[in-house]
């Protein structure tokens, strides 16, 4: 699922803190998050991983965590967070 994320800056910080949750390293290929560049217009776009393809794992949320690895480490974790509740919320995760 992809969102526009207006605030993001694209450090992807994101990513790397995902992957480290899922493999214990610092590699994006396999977060459950990606950022994409954007379009047209400010910031970023956010792509949630949904079902575990090649080497990207799903986004769960981090349910193990009291806080998603991703949302720790983000600059604009407020706008982060709006859109990964709207994620896990989808119909898609559940």
């Amino acid at each position: 699922m992809i969102f526009k994320m207006a605030s993001c800056g694209g450090c992807r910080t994101c990513e790397i803190a995902c992957s480290f949750k899922h493999t214990g390293e610092f590699k994006p290929t396999v977060s459950s998050i990606k950022i994409l560049d954007k379009e047209d217009g400010l910031g970023f776009r956010v792509c949630l991983i949904e079902s575990s393809i090649e080497k990207s794992n799903a986004c769960d949320g981090c349910v193990n965590l009291d806080e998603p690895m991703c949302l720790q480490y983000c600059e604009k974790r407020e706008d982060l967070e709006k859109i990964l509740q709207d994620f896990l919320k989808s119909p898609n995760q559940k």
